[in-house]
């Protein structure tokens, strides 16, 4: 993730959100299923990405249940997604690069290495905003 990044409050709220779960020792695949978001979804959100899109007001009441939180934390919560939702959207692309995520070596169902244009294709669907 890059520096410009790292202060954002979606990401603060992310990295909040990843160590009050570790807090409560909560493994990341359990605690998504728990608050009902997929892994993926969830991970997203521990990175600052679409919180708004993910964390809907059942996804919050359910991580303040998981969470266990009292009046003080569910308070912070609160505070802490409104102001994520209300800065500028992340987006995948905002925190990993083309590079990053280029696959070295992929082949097909029949043990063939894919050629660079399928890789471009991936590369684009891994990119193509969520609607």
């Amino acid at each position: 993730m890059n520096n410009a990044l790292s202060e954002h409050p979606a990401v603060l709220f992310g990295q909040w959100l990843r160590n009050k779960r570790r807090d409560a020792d909560a493994v990341a695949r359990e605690f998504a299923g728990r608050v009902d978001l997929s892994p993926a979804e969830y991970a997203e959100v521990e990175l600052g990405i679409d919180v708004g899109r993910w964390i809907t007001p059942k996804q919050q009441n359910l991580i303040c249940i998981m969470l266990n939180l009292d009046e003080t934390g569910e308070a912070e919560l609160n505070y802490k997604l409104d102001q994520a939702r209300s800065a500028s959207r992340i987006q995948f692309g905002d925190v990993f690069t083309r590079d990053q995520l280029t696959p070295v070596r992929c082949s097909t169902l029949y043990n063939e290495q894919i050629d660079e244009k399928k890789r471009e294709e991936i590369l684009d669907a891994v990119f193509k905003p969520l609607e």
